[in-house]
């Protein structure tokens, strides 16, 4: 009786000792600084054509917690800014490039690729970056560098925030010259399960040339959400925008060749609406607990059972 009563107390010290190393491990290895966000950031570009001109707009500040809000110029848009995959990003991405194009919104800095493919941006604000790359003229037209985004600053590399990224520009192959066709298409989508009864009548939607409206049409039931631009120039860029986003909505654009979609989510409080109700931790949010306290779950479990066994075999 002596004897298991000592080789449970061991058992017990022995766990709790695998304890202690699980949790300086654990918190060793989720433990992140915080986001600075009155420190000065940077940037450094990579891309291959010399004199290239990446314009810098910062879209949002960011806080210490990682989260998102929109600056002065974009506050009024209504878009997700927060807990988006890659995809929701580049759909971001995208229709801030239409904003800043119809509106001549102004640039916050300005990086020009040198002989040695860089460009480098110094003294900026943490923040949100939406960054579009224009090349000289002398460069293939088809090939373009993608406007992106990218958070100042970035990582987190070995548990620390990098302030100032160097990152490569990834390039696109500009189709327009390629498409044959002189349509155009918009198609609205709802993202509003639990508001579809409230989602209004019509929207309107703006067609730009080169980032100007000419022309501005209806979407409803009766035309299916959806319309199509004949004979329009080849000679330019176009796109579109919602006029006026229903309250309560966010909006993005994505196109797809000829065909733009128009995506409408319904909010709820100001803040998007889970998927399928299910809500995820956002970035920030302490980490190490969890596998920790699983861990005292299943020993406390394992110690119940073991005096359990040692209380039976006592009978």
């Amino acid at each position: 009786m002596q004897k298991q009563k000592m080789k449970l107390r061991l058992l017990i010290c022995g766990l709790i000792c695998i304890i202690i190393c699980l949790f300086s491990a654990t918190t060793s290895v989720f433990a992140l600084e915080s986001i600075n966000p009155d420190a000065k950031a940077g940037i450094t570009i990579k891309y291959s054509v010399e004199d290239t001109e990446f314009a810098l707009y910062r879209v949002a500040g960011v806080s210490s917690e990682n989260v998102f809000t929109p600056t002065e110029d974009f506050k009024d848009y209504p878009l997700e800014w927060n807990g988006l995959d890659a995809e929701g990003y580049r759909a971001l991405a995208e229709t801030l490039g239409i904003y800043i194009k119809r509106d001549n919104i102004k640039r916050t800095a300005t990086a020009v690729v040198n002989e040695s493919g860089l460009a480098t941006a110094d003294n900026l604000e943490t923040g949100l970056y939406y960054v579009i790359g224009i090349q000289p003229e002398y460069a293939v037209s088809e090939v373009k560098p993608l406007p992106f985004l990218v958070c100042l600053p970035s990582g987190p590399e070995d548990d620390r925030w990098v302030y100032h990224p160097t990152v490569v520009a990834k390039r696109m192959v500009d189709d327009s010259h390629l498409i044959d066709s002189t349509e155009r298409r918009v198609i609205k989508a709802w993202e509003d399960a639990s508001n579809k009864e409230n989602r209004p009548d019509s929207v309107e939607i703006e067609l730009l040339r080169d980032g100007k409206v000419v022309d501005t049409v209806e979407l409803n039931k009766k035309n299916n959400w959806s319309h199509t631009w004949e004979n329009l120039s080849k000679d330019y860029e176009w796109s579109v925008m919602e006029k006026n986003v229903p309250e309560d909505y966010t909006v993005s654009v994505v196109r797809e060749k000829t065909t733009f979609f128009v995506t409408n989510k319904y909010v709820s409080d100001g803040r998007p609406l889970p998927d399928d109700q299910h809500l995820l931790p956002y970035t920030g949010q302490l980490w190490w607990p969890v596998p920790v306290l699983a861990m005292a779950g299943m020993i406390c479990m394992i110690i119940g059972l073991l005096r359990r066994k040692i209380g039976e075999e006592d009978v």
